[in-house]
């Protein structure tokens, strides 16, 4: 039931400043790019120790 009032008062706040929508989508962009670039980083390292083809053809993409 918190969980409601919080996502209630998040849209309310978000109608009132319009602008915070727009840095909650960058926000979301920019931590959404992280974590891709530190998984992809993780299987090269991974991929050199297994030496699978295809997961190095896939990541060299």
């Amino acid at each position: 039931m918190i969980l409601g009032f919080l996502y209630i008062l998040a849209g309310v706040v978000l109608f009132i400043f319009p602008q915070l929508l727009a840095f909650f989508v960058a926000a979301l962009f920019i931590l959404i790019g992280a974590v891709i670039m530190y998984i992809s980083l993780y299987y090269r390292r991974m991929a050199r120790r297994f030496d699978d083809p295809i997961m190095d053809f896939i990541f060299r993409l």
